[in-house]
């Protein structure tokens, strides 16, 4: 089980230490909101991973893991994650055609929902988080599953662990920075 847990966790650091939109909001709230900001991010991205992971567990107890590993599965996840992105990325310059948008250094918009629920917000949004989880983890999750429920738990909070490590860490230092 160590080394199970050992090597989910150094897998685990490659999705949380790759840059993408929960760490680019963890910089900006860390600067703006001090260093606890990273934790409640953390915390909306681990519920939504949470029902994520129940999700592939149901999967793989009913046998039916193969669905994980088709090609459209991963194809209809990055569309709708690109139209997403593609989406923000119009509105972004649409706003910039429209002067709407300064680089003056004026302050980003204040979060309007809370971290929380923001962080699982972006996380939903971010492509490579659903694919992630659909094509690296499932063998993971089948092996943990032989240490039944306690096993499927100690693996998502070493994994968890990262995922806190990493938006935690980025407003900690910015906060410390900034002042």
């Amino acid at each position: 089980m160590f080394q199970l847990l050992a090597t989910f966790f150094i897998i685990s650091l490659t999705g949380a230490l790759a840059p993408g939109p929960l760490t680019t909001m963890a910089i900006v709230e860390g600067s703006r909101r001090g260093k606890w900001s990273g934790t409640r991010l953390a915390i909306g991205h681990g519920l939504v991973e949470g029902a994520y992971v129940a999700l592939i567990v149901l999967v793989l107890w009913l046998g039916r893991e193969a669905i994980l590993r088709q090609p459209i599965i991963a194809g209809l996840i990055a569309l709708v994650g690109g139209l997403f992105l593609a989406w923000m990325g119009l509105g972004m310059g649409v706003g910039a055609w429209r002067h709407r948008l300064s680089l003056e250094g004026e302050a980003a918009q204040e979060a309007q929902f809370g971290l929380v629920p923001e962080g699982s917000l972006v996380t939903l949004s971010n492509p490579y988080w659903w694919i992630w989880w659909a094509l690296v983890t499932p063998l993971y999750l089948q092996d943990a599953l032989a240490w039944g429920i306690i096993g499927l738990v100690i693996l998502y909070l070493v994994h968890w662990s990262t995922d806190l490590g990493a938006p935690a860490g980025t407003c900690s230092a910015l906060a410390f920075i900034v002042g």
